[in-house]
């Protein structure tokens, strides 16, 4: 991606489609633009049956049935995490960054090390995104993110940069990223999102 307004540009598209669950947060004198996507439902366990949430946790906080935060889960959420979702232009890296973090069904952050014993292949030397863990540059709070130090050179060899729009690199961005966080897709296909602008 070239600069922050290609990023710009190819952000309040996606935000503007009719079926896109993205907000676009525009910018101001302090920060650029960037895109939200809240409320993501993810199952608190992962396919191999582990939990997202370490017995530790469970054992230091036991939860009280009769809590009436818990009222809401009756229906069938309980078993559910949330995450929220960021992406923001790195100025430095000149790409896209996931800020994210993901709440346990009781409204607890889900910690780092959960995360790395759902999502291994974060944490090896091999993989195009680590995770760690930083401020917020525009909240102030704490986030997890996927560092984007190997990011340009990953999509250059997925999408060279003379045959990638900028809407064809956000977008098969979002769905890589959202594949190595084990998230529900957020569109259909990169194809369908960006067909109109090659044909």
């Amino acid at each position: 991606m070239q600069n922050e307004h290609c990023f710009a540009t190819a952000a309040q598209g996606l935000a503007g489609r009719t079926d896109s669950p993205w907000e676009w947060m525009p910018p101001s004198k302090y920060h650029g633009g960037y895109l939200v996507r809240r409320n993501v439902t993810i199952p608190s366990s992962s396919q191999s049956g582990s939990s997202i949430t370490s017995e530790r946790e469970r054992d230091e906080c036991p939860i009280n049935e009769q809590d009436p935060a818990r009222l809401g889960e009756q229906h069938g959420h309980d078993d559910m995490c949330v995450a929220e979702l960021h992406v923001l232009f790195s100025q430095v890296f000149n790409v896209p960054v996931m800020y994210f973090n993901i709440y346990q069904p009781d409204g607890m952050l889900v910690m780092r090390g959960d995360l790395l014993e759902r999502m291994p292949e974060l944490q090896t030397a091999s993989s195009w995104a680590n995770l760690t863990q930083a401020e917020h540059p525009v909240l102030g709070l704490p986030f997890f993110l996927l560092h984007p130090c190997n990011t340009q050179g990953f999509m250059n060899t997925l999408l060279p940069q003379a045959t990638c729009s900028s809407n064809m690199y956000l977008h098969s961005w979002i769905s890589l990223v959202e594949t190595s966080l084990q998230l529900p897709p957020s569109s259909q296909s990169c194809y369908g999102c960006y067909q109109s602008e090659t044909s």
